[in-house]
């Protein structure tokens, strides 16, 4: 039998009849922060041992307490505490999101507290089942609604006021219950769903590396005779091929730092200037681009980007990312100091040198870098170490060309997997969102 609905104005639209809505300030009994350790605490000091939690610590309702938390000591923690005093049943709520991030906490914390951008809020009881209230607050819809008045481009800053003024749907309590276990098991369902797909995902991505490292180290040919070699990584190589160093057979540069360049001096029209972030699945992406001036493109001409040349994530979390130049659709482009412009010489071809950094031999350096320090830095200095099996340049192409092939044809298959990924995610949020508003029903 159909409910009868009522139009309420709001972003949850029809709601049923004997449901209610109200104002968030009244739904919740308090809404606090954590603290920023300037003029408080210092992070990562010897006797730190409790986490730091940050907006980039939650994730599709789950905890992350792992080394990327910043570490506090007991004396930050409990100032923290203070401030935030989170309970059993809060939930956090990133300030500054792309989208409606949130955790509810399952026990008093006991070795971890909240930075000054994330929301913890507490329900009103009297109201509210806290479940619940974290489906509504976290579907797309709501999460919308508090965007409209948000501050900044990528990442939408709300602010606690406009929290405060938004509206939220109040069902009977028992009802709310029913709903929280309903989605819970559902939700759970669906996400084991996505579990699997993104395993099978990995699986493929695994495979597409293992044939990528076999073609650039053994060639293609299983019959030819092999030479045992003395390098890091690789046993054995063709009798025909040989090991250069990496830096002499590239020409490698980069920015350096940004020549007083700020993200203000950004124009509408210009030359693209790219970044890590246009390298998405180690291709070039050529949307969501920045612009400079012609006088700010010309200060660098040695990194003017041509076609065949190649560009690898040198800084940061992404360091060891890549992708090659085959054309440049806006006719001219260049990069920023987050990557480095490698143009291969004569005995190597540009797509197998793509290919090896791709390989597990070239990622294993990266990722000896990445667990070495801080935040890793990829150098020439550091690049004089890597050796690379070179074929004839005849063999580099045959090779290129193979795994040309192979690949499109594993990421055609990923592909369909990460669109099965979105269709999940895109039912999930529209089942959650059909429930607590009401308009399906348990």
């Amino acid at each position: 039998m159909a409910r009868e609905m009522k139009d309420t104005g709001t972003w949850a639209h029809k709601i049923p009849l004997k449901w209610k809505t109200m104002n968030f300030s009244l739904a919740t009994q308090k809404i606090t922060t954590g603290l920023n350790p300037r003029n408080n605490f210092k992070l990562n000091e010897c006797s730190a041992k409790n986490y730091y939690v940050t907006i980039r610590n939650f994730k599709n309702g789950k905890l992350f307490l792992d080394d990327n938390c910043d570490k506090i000591t007991d004396d930050a923690l409990y100032l923290i505490q203070k401030r935030s005093n989170l309970k059993k049943n809060d939930i956090l709520f990133a300030s500054i999101s792309k989208e409606g991030q949130a955790y509810l906490i399952l026990n008093n914390p006991q070795n971890w507290n909240i930075n000054e951008s994330v929301f913890s809020i507490r329900v009103n009881e009297t109201f509210f089942c806290a479940k619940y209230f974290y489906y509504q607050i976290t579907n797309p819809a709501y999460y919308e609604s508090l965007k409209t008045d948000a501050t900044g481009s990528t990442f939408k800053s709300i602010k606690q006021e406009k929290l405060k003024q938004s509206t939220v749907v109040r069902p009977p309590l028992s009802e709310q219950q029913k709903i929280a276990n309903f989605l819970d098991e559902k939700v759970k369902e669906i996400d084991n769903a996505i579990e699997k797909t993104k395993e099978t995902i990995e699986l493929y991505k695994k495979y597409k590396q293992a044939i990528i490292t076999e073609a650039v180290t053994k060639g293609l040919d299983s019959n030819t005779e092999l030479n045992v070699i003395n390098v890091k990584g690789i046993n054995k190589i063709p009798k025909t091929w040989l090991v250069a160093d990496f830096t002499k057979v590239n020409y490698i540069r980069g920015r350096l730092g940004w020549k007083g360049l700020k993200a203000d001096e950004y124009v509408d029209q210009g030359y693209p200037f790219l970044s890590a972030f246009n390298i998405i699945n180690d291709k070039l992406s050529w949307n969501n681009l920045n612009f400079i001036t012609k006088e700010r493109y010309d200060e660098s001409p040695e990194i003017k980007l041509k076609e065949n040349d190649l560009l690898l994530v040198k800084d940061g979390n992404g360091i060891g990312k890549c992708a090659f130049i085959d054309s440049l659709p806006l006719g001219e482009a260049t990069v920023n100091s987050s990557l480095a412009v490698i143009t291969p010489i004569d005995l190597v071809h540009y797509k197998y040198e793509y290919y090896f950094f791709l390989s597990t031999i070239f990622q294993n350096v990266i990722w000896q870098l990445k667990n070495g320090m801080g935040v890793p830095h990829l150098t020439q200095e550091s690049m004089k170490n890597i050796k690379m099996p070179l074929p004839p340049i005849k063999e580099q192409i045959e090779i290129a060309l193979y795994l040309d092939n192979k690949c499109n044809y594993i990421d055609k298959v990923i592909s369909k997997e990460e669109s099965i990924i979105f269709m999940l995610e895109n039912y999930k949020k529209s089942f959650i969102y059909e429930y607590v508003t009401g308009k399906r029903r348990c």
